[in-house]
């Protein structure tokens, strides 16, 4: 779905990601996580977990965390990775991650 790499060169606090899906996917069942981790391959939950893609709306890791999402750490260096559960066909939205330098 995206990976978004921190290379603003300090570490950073992750507010709010915010999820707008326009058209949902046509595929049953599919779920998004979101999640801050070393690897820009990997699958993290850690700010929105099983967050069904098959409603329109807007959804973030504020209000709609699932069971281990919530607010997070975005080391330099490290991802912010969107995963589905499947192949989301057909699907149209979009992201914004909202963050805060503390060391400023």
């Amino acid at each position: 779905m995206f990976q978004v790499e921190n290379t603003y060169g300090s570490n950073l606090c992750i507010l709010d990601v915010v999820i707008e899906i326009d058209t949902v996917t046509s595929v049953g069942g599919t779920t998004l996580d979101v999640g801050v981790g070393e690897s820009e391959d990997a699958s993290y939950a850690n700010l929105i977990d099983g967050l069904a893609l098959t409603s329109d709306g807007v959804y973030s890791n504020v209000t709609d965390p699932g069971s281990g999402g919530g607010l997070g750490l975005w080391e330099t260096d490290d991802f912010i990775n969107a995963t589905a559960s499947a192949s989301p066909t057909s699907l149209v939205g979009f992201f914004g991650i909202y963050v805060v330098d503390l060391t400023s």
